[in-house]
């Protein structure tokens, strides 16, 4: 099943845990339709490595 989405498709991330990498390398093959909006954790190792990864 598809469907279209005008416009980019702006992600939050909550969590910034181990599955959420799977996420961010899934939202970065799509780089040019995806925009990480926020990042959010209560660990600042978990928010450094993955803004790290978001090229942040």
């Amino acid at each position: 099943m598809s469907c279209a989405i005008g416009g980019k498709v702006r992600l939050p991330i909550v969590g910034a845990g181990g599955i959420s990498g799977a996420h961010i390398r899934g939202s970065l093959e799509h780089k040019g339709n995806v925009e990480c909006v926020a990042l959010s954790d209560v660990s600042e190792a978990n928010l450094k490595r993955r803004s790290e990864q978001l090229g942040n």
